[in-house]
């Protein structure tokens, strides 16, 4: 397959993207090209206009379209054969932001991360599930598709895409703790007495 943008071709690898509705938004791009130039000036391109990917020609279909996204890019050289080639993955800045990959295994310890990383309110991964259960509004998981040969981390790749707020993991954590639904520790406690989350944070902090 062959992809472009703001006029600017390479051949195509694969898309990882998410959807939503029927928007498709890129995530990661695996692109490849003999002339480093070319490659260079189509990753350079994907932040400026609409990357548009077109299905293989006896494929039939219709262009997909992602809109046009902040991508890091990473140009290494390959050798496919005897034939040395450019090759660029460009991942969208979104990824660790509004959205996350990570696997069944992994989503636990992975939304921990970006809860710590996001915010300062002090928290336990043992939590996590009913954080994602509580939230599921919030740090809710999203349908994803592979255009092109998928990577065999894909096959059980999950995405999430994040809209916690601080207040509404406030919100979601003074309610846990009250209704026990979550707990500080196995050994018996003392109730916890607390007027709001900043009372939270002097006493138990």
């Amino acid at each position: 397959m062959r992809i472009s943008a703001n006029g600017a071709f390479a051949p195509v690898e694969y898309v990882f993207a998410a959807i939503k509705g029927y928007k498709k938004i890129a995530l990661i791009y695996s692109c490849f090209e003999r002339s480093e130039i070319a490659l260079r000036g189509f990753t350079a391109n994907i932040s400026i206009g609409n990357a548009n990917l077109y299905p293989e020609k006896d494929a039939g279909g219709d262009i997909t379209i992602f809109p046009k996204t902040q991508t890091i890019n990473y140009h290494t050289k390959l050798m496919r054969g005897k034939e040395p080639i450019n090759h660029a993955l460009c991942i969208s800045e979104a990824l660790n932001e509004t959205y996350i990959v990570t696997s069944k295994e992994s989503q636990d310890k992975d939304i921990y991360n970006w809860l710590m990383n996001h915010f300062d309110l002090p928290l336990l991964t043992d939590w996590m599930p009913y954080l994602r259960e509580a939230g599921k509004e919030y740090v809710s998981q999203i349908e994803t598709e592979v255009y092109g040969v998928a990577p065999e981390w894909a096959e059980n790749a999950l995405v999430y895409e994040m809209s916690m707020t601080e207040a509404v993991l406030q919100e979601l954590v003074t309610n846990g703790l009250r209704n026990r639904r979550i707990k500080i520790s196995d050994k018996p406690q003392k109730p916890l007495q607390f007027d709001n989350m900043d009372d939270y944070f002097m006493k138990y902090g």
